[in-house]
């Protein structure tokens, strides 16, 4: 390709050119620092948290550092890890002594990266009022919908876990593939994939799929550019994922009722007919989105690339849905390929986002795609999805930016009908229509729409013994027992999920704990039947049973005035839960605080 830009040259002829944009100016740029830094905040300070999935994946790397902690506990020491490269920054921060402070810090850091890296493709699509529509951008993406979308995908939780770090490196991958530098948009793969095993494989069809859309020109270069370092990774990480899915010897009729098993214990991620209704919002923004991409994205290269990429999205999600709904087949849905979704809703509310700032920037100059009524009709069934949807199943009229969103979607409506039918005059006084104006006036709303996030988490680590102080006051009691100690607990009691990592024993199962490898599954499920069915009958017979089978020492009961007689006296007890000691115990392991 020659320097000089012919007027007969095609969109595509650019896309092997890199693009980049002048660098924003040092006000700007604070701003946006702290808005990320404020997002980040608004999901608490928190370590040990269930929601990050931090009774799993801290655990693996407190062993790396001390091989006897939990030595004894079953789904630790003998079941297949995934995602095990996050097991070395938890052992790096645990060697620092910073482990619960650098993982709350480090999430809020990640979250400011990955808006920054959002600004940024803002950024190369509306130079002029990036700021603007990235504010817009948060005050939809953060403040109305929190990152969610189907099979309960979300970019960000409370604390710092592996797709947290996965989605910074997709947000970098995707914003490079945009300036068409696609070496190092590898490179912000491979770093996804490197930290989430999931992450790495459906990097490989969806950015081939977006390399396809560009075109064929120079199309073997691009996608050795773009997936030779995963491609590395893939080979790391081949033998775990062969494990996993594979490396069990079961009868095949044995594999699949593991497979129906993983499956049916975890629904809201892997069974869509489970959640059906979360498509509804979903499609609804990209219908909002869709028929406006020609007015948010004017330069024709840009919208090429921003199409290939978003609709690579939107066909790996729409596919997964398909095969795991019309028919199902068992590798789609154990990829959790629907965790993607939140990226298609990030490029469609930067569509809306820029439609709203342009909208009320100049109501009288209205974008071209809103004056068509074909256009408008298929944005106006998707806000009515939306908002119907909000209304049925959240009721945002209570928080801040339900009313917002009414409000603005009422505004638009009203101003777009004056111009459109009456033509009404709309001119706005310089002041209203100043850049400072309309971004203070964006930043605040944005800063308050987190008030809804803000809220005092259990886990955070400012005060960790503020808030569960019953289970706080059973764990240290806990850990005054021979650390050879196995306990049993209620497995699906939420706020003991954190009882390994916080009470630093072994417990026999508990809904958490449930692993991938199928002949672990068969273990796992056999366990919580057994368990499950002595906390449901309270049967004396069965608790000896499970002491026999699984060598334990203590169990965990809810404090209540009608437990058995049998049980004894509680070695422990506040108004929460109480410890009795296994019957029959026989195994000569130490009993009681030490």
């Amino acid at each position: 390709m020659t320097g000089g830009r012919e007027k007969s040259m095609t969109p595509l002829a650019d896309i092997n050119m890199p693009l980049s944009r002048p660098r924003p100016g040092r006000g700007e740029l604070g701003l946006v620092v702290l808005v990320g830094l404020l997002a980040g905040l608004s999901y608490g300070l928190s370590y040990g948290d269930p929601w990050s999935n931090h009774p799993q994946y801290i655990i693996p790397g407190l062993r790396l550092l001390n091989p006897d902690f939990l030595q004894f506990d079953w789904w630790t020491v003998e079941t297949t890890h995934f995602h095990d490269r996050f097991s070395w920054v938890v052992a790096g921060f645990a060697v620092l002594g910073v482990l619960p402070w650098a993982l709350a810090i480090g999430n809020v850091l990640v979250i400011a990266a990955t808006l920054t890296l959002v600004y940024a493709l803002v950024r190369l699509l509306d130079q002029d009022r990036a700021l603007q529509i990235w504010l817009f951008f948060i005050l939809l993406f953060i403040g109305l919908i929190h990152t969610q979308s189907i099979a309960v995908s979300f970019f960000f939780s409370p604390s710092l876990q592996p797709s947290t770090l996965a989605t910074l490196g997709y947000g970098g991958a995707i914003l490079f593939f945009m300036k068409r530098r696609f070496f190092v948009s590898g490179i912000f793969l491979a770093f996804a994939g490197f930290m989430h095993t999931n992450y790495l494989i459906l990097g490989f069809p969806l950015f081939a799929l977006a390399h396809l859309a560009l075109g064929r020109d120079g199309l073997f270069m691009r996608l050795l550019n773009q997936l030779a370092l995963s491609l590395v990774v893939l080979s790391i990480e081949i033998p775990t994922i062969y494990t996993v899915m594979m490396g069990s010897n079961l009868p095949p009729v044995e594999k699949q009722e593991a497979g129906r098993i993983f499956m049916d214990s975890l629904p809201f991620h892997f069974r869509p007919r489970t959640f059906l209704w979360s498509f509804i919002p979903f499609i609804g923004w990209n219908l909002m989105a869709l028929p406006h991409l020609k007015s948010a994205v004017r330069e024709a290269p840009l919208r090429t690339a921003f199409i290939a990429i978003y609709v690579s999205f939107l066909v790996v999600i729409g596919g997964a849905a398909l095969l795991t709904t019309v028919v199902f087949i068992d590798p789609v849905g154990r990829l959790q390929t629907l965790r993607l979704a939140p990226f298609a809703l990030m490029f469609a509310q930067i569509i809306i986002a820029s439609l709203a700032v342009q909208f009320f920037a100049n109501p009288a100059n209205i974008p071209s795609t809103l004056r068509s009524l074909p256009r408008l009709a298929i944005s106006g069934l998707g806000a009515i999805m939306v908002v119907s949807y909000f209304l049925a199943v959240d009721d945002p009229l209570p928080s801040l930016d339900g009313f917002i969103l009414l409000g603005v979607i009422g505004i638009s409506a009203i101003t777009w009908l004056l111009v459109r039918f009456r033509n009404v005059s709309i001119a706005l006084p310089e002041k209203l229509k100043s850049k400072l104006i309309l971004t203070i006036g964006l930043a605040v709303i944005s800063v308050i729409s987190f008030t809804d996030e803000i809220r005092p988490p259990l886990y955070n680590v400012v005060c960790p013994r503020c808030y569960l102080k019953q289970e706080q006051e059973l764990f240290d009691w806990v850990r005054e027992t021979d650390p050879q100690s196995i306990f049993l607990i209620p497995p699906v009691e939420r706020k003991l999920e954190g009882f390994r990592l916080f009470g630093e024993r072994a417990i026999v199962v508990d809904w958490r704990g449930l692993p991938h490898k199928p002949d672990e599954i068969l273990e796992w499920y056999a366990r919580m039947k057994i368990v499950t069915r002595f906390y449901a009958q309270k049967d004396t017979a069965i608790l000896s049973d499970i002491a026999r089978q699984y060598s334990v020492d203590y169990f965990v009961a809810p404090t209540k005035t009608d437990n058995p007689a049998a049980w004894g006296k509680a070695l422990f007890q506040n108004p929460r839960y109480s410890v009795f000691r296994m019957p029959g115990l026989s195994h000569g392991k130490t009993l009681g605080p030490n």
